[in-house]
């Protein structure tokens, strides 16, 4: 009962695109000690800290975060790089869920996906156009009356770039996996029941920045 309880939700079949480009989700789970209200706190105070994402929505068990932009997401760059912060991994997902299920007494199931189809239409879109550059760098030779073979060349050599352009999707998918996984290893290692104090907070942009920088020292 537990294993159907805790299994992933089934991922769609990768038919051709998916084959060519990889996958638009990824997924990491793990079973890890603490109650589930206590896994929940820390998994979002982790998240607040380490990452880029602000919680979109939270319910019971199920938890939705989105990425940070504007000023905020440029003050908690620019403290990361000053505290010698972690970097951070999943603020390219669109969206970054968790689901937190209470198994037997003391331990807590929690599942965290990530939605990559953004950052894979970025490196898509991309590839495309260098494509398409190509086809018509192509075209306009052979309505120029070139040599067919000379017309020719530019094709190839687009065609190439965009795939090559294309395949730095893997390492920003790998990337995205590593920051589910370092998310659970926190988990993993006891954060569940590590002691917590709430931070001071004050209104404004200062308090925002102080707040940040705070951050940064402490990590």
């Amino acid at each position: 009962m537990l294993e159907e309880r805790t299994r992933l939700g089934k991922i769609e079949d990768a038919g051709l695109f998916e084959r060519v480009t990889g996958p638009g989700q990824v997924a990491a789970q793990r079973v890890v000690r603490g109650d589930a209200d206590s896994v929940e706190q820390a998994l979002v105070r982790w998240i607040e800290k380490n990452e880029l994402l602000c919680v979109q929505r939270q319910q019971t068990g199920r938890i939705t975060w989105e990425p940070i932009s504007g000023m905020q997401a440029a003050f908690r760059r620019s403290t990361a790089a000053l505290g010698g912060k972690r970097p951070f991994m999943l603020s390219r997902a669109a969206t970054v869920s968790a689901t937190i299920l209470a198994l037997e007494p003391g331990y807590t199931h929690v599942e965290l996906s990530a939605d990559t189809r953004k950052v894979r239409n970025e490196y898509v879109g991309a590839g495309a156009a260098l494509a398409g550059l190509g086809i018509a760098g192509t075209a306009a030779l052979v309505a120029l009356g070139a040599l067919l073979p000379l017309a020719l060349l530019p094709l190839p050599v687009a065609l190439g770039v965009g795939y090559g352009v294309l395949r730095r999707f893997g390492p920003a998918l790998a990337r995205i996996q590593l920051g589910l996984e370092r998310a659970l290893d926190f988990l993993e290692q006891g954060g569940a029941t590590l002691p917590h104090q709430l931070p001071d907070r004050t209104e404004g942009i200062l308090g925002l920045l102080a707040d940040e920088v705070r951050k940064a020292l402490k990590s």
